[in-house]
């Protein structure tokens, strides 16, 4: 969760006052071989930064931005 919350490739502000971040984390064997390829999510409090939730996701899920933080 730290490295998603350190290197984000996706953020966005959600409705009830909270930030989502996700990355894409690839594991590669020593030949350089894709092993798994997902992204973990990691769901935030803006109010006092506890993180609520984090899951791994085939795809990026931060996309549920509230209209109000353009």
């Amino acid at each position: 969760m730290r490295t998603i919350l350190d290197s984000y490739n996706r953020y966005t502000v959600e409705y009830n006052g909270k930030r989502c971040y996700s990355s894409e984390v690839v594991i590669s064997d020593l030949q350089g071989n894709v092993k798994i390829d997902f992204n973990p999510t990691v769901i935030v409090s803006m109010s006092n930064n506890p993180i609520i939730t984090a899951y791994p996701t085939s795809s990026q899920d931060c996309t549920r931005q509230a209209p109000w933080a353009f």
